[in-house]
């Protein structure tokens, strides 16, 4: 079973933003969400990619189009 593509670290269902991070290479998307503690009004999600950080087991996606598809189909989760 993969992790989630998508992490948050404090839920905010009412939130009138929602931000989307992608760590850059070498970083990890916890860099992004202790940011949800300082932004009050924005809900702060992390992208977690395959191939990398707690997903390194999983295959790579080295095409643009599928990547996109499997974010947006996670995110409508």
């Amino acid at each position: 079973m993969s992790v989630s593509w998508l992490a948050r670290r404090t839920a905010r269902p009412n939130a009138h933003t929602r931000l989307v991070c992608f760590a850059h290479s070498g970083g990890t998307i916890g860099e992004f969400l202790r940011w949800g503690d300082a932004l009050q009004d924005v809900e702060v999600w992390g992208v977690q990619l395959p191939g990398r950080g707690a997903r390194i087991a999983e295959d790579a996606i080295h095409r643009l189009g599928p990547l996109v598809e499997a974010i947006v189909e996670q995110a409508r989760l």
